[in-house]
């Protein structure tokens, strides 16, 4: 349903129809993308020194503004060779995750199904180039079982409540991309197509995303980086906190993207400390001060007052400002908060594009 819809768009003359939303989800400068709550800083990948066969589900606990939270991951079922192998969403996942988040942030990308979910298409072309351009190369073999780990690894994210078996309330239960369509495999420009989780539809559909330096995220030395710019970012837009000075704990950073612990905490702090080292490199910290926890006379923790960068708060007040803008734009243009998607009017779309020319 969803092929036929996105085939139906490119046939028709479909201007009218484009959502209003899907236009505030786009962004104006190339070096953006769009951040999703909850979704984008949950623990959803394994990220260990070598690629294993292991076909457990994984159980995390973790925090998000303050809420208890629990994941549960199984990892996708692939051939490899003509062997059953299990492979769980890594580093890679992560960087091509975001670029079809990117690619969808650009102007006319996005679509919806006949089913109501929101997806983009692209060619595998597309991918390898940004991934290349920002410094992540991958192969399109690579690129290929990426996108079908992500389509078959199976995520439930829940909220902890109270206490006792009853206590739990399903948040999601699925896939990142919970359809895919995979081009011809003689052809690099072939079209794929994707669907987005729930998560990031209702986000895009309530307008509950922000604006975030994709460039800077893509410069992330590896996994555990990536993770604490997101937090850090999440942290101020969706629950307020200071833009510029935070105070956050090794075990909370090994809860949050879920890295795996090594056997002596010694070599997971070591591991963390080598993560945020080059972050001031990046402009994202501006300084760092490490203090160790101690119980007895063992360290048990360690303790991170960082200071970021005044460029980093300024991103952030301009996405901050962003999101109020294009909330009010959809009251303006709308007459109501967004709980559906609002398909606006030719006259509509020039009253949105005069709003938007006169700001700054």
């Amino acid at each position: 349903r969803f092929v036929a819809m996105s085939l139906k768009l490119a046939t028709t003359n479909a201007v009218e129809e484009v959502p209003l939303q899907f236009e505030l989800f786009e962004t104006h400068s190339r070096a953006l993308s769009q951040t999703v709550a909850l979704w984008d800083v949950a623990p959803r990948g394994v990220y260990s020194d070598k690629a294993e066969d292991d076909s457990r589900i994984l159980e995390r606990a973790f925090e998000y503004g303050g809420q208890p939270f629990q994941l549960a991951l199984s990892p996708a079922i692939l051939k490899k060779d003509g062997v059953q192998v299990s492979r769980y969403p890594g580093d890679r996942e992560q960087l091509v995750e975001e670029v079809i988040r990117y690619l969808a942030a650009r102007r006319n990308r996005l679509k919806e199904g006949d089913n109501g979910d929101l997806g983009i298409s692209f060619s595998l072309y597309e991918v390898y180039k940004e991934l290349e351009r920002t410094g992540h190369q991958l192969k399109y073999g690579e690129i290929r079982e990426a996108l079908t780990v992500l389509h078959k690894a199976h995520i439930e994210i829940v909220k902890v409540d109270g206490e006792g078996p009853r206590a739990k309330e399903r948040v999601v239960s699925g896939s990142t991309f919970p359809m895919l369509v995979l081009g011809d495999r003689n052809s690099d420009v072939s079209e794929c197509r994707v669907s987005f989780n729930w998560l990031v539809s209702q986000a895009v559909r309530n307008l509950d995303f922000r604006q975030i330096d994709y460039e800077m995220l893509m410069k992330m030395p590896g996994p555990i980086a990536r993770w604490l710019y997101r937090h850090f970012v999440h942290e101020s837009l969706f629950f307020g906190r200071s833009p510029v000075r935070r105070v956050i704990r090794a075990s909370e950073i090994v809860e949050g993207c879920g890295m795996t612990v090594r056997s002596r905490p010694r070599d997971t702090f070591r591991r963390i400390a080598a993560a945020l080292a080059p972050l001031s490199e990046t402009g994202l910290i501006e300084s760092m001060e490490a203090e160790d926890v101690i119980q007895g006379k063992s360290r048990v923790d360690v303790e991170y007052t960082i200071v970021l960068t005044e460029d980093f708060a300024k991103s952030l007040e301009r996405s901050r400002q962003v999101a109020n803008q294009s909330r009010e734009d959809f009251r303006v243009i709308s007459g109501g908060e967004p709980t559906d998607l609002v398909r606006p009017r030719a006259e509509d779309k020039k009253k949105l594009r005069a709003l938007r020319s006169e700001r700054p």
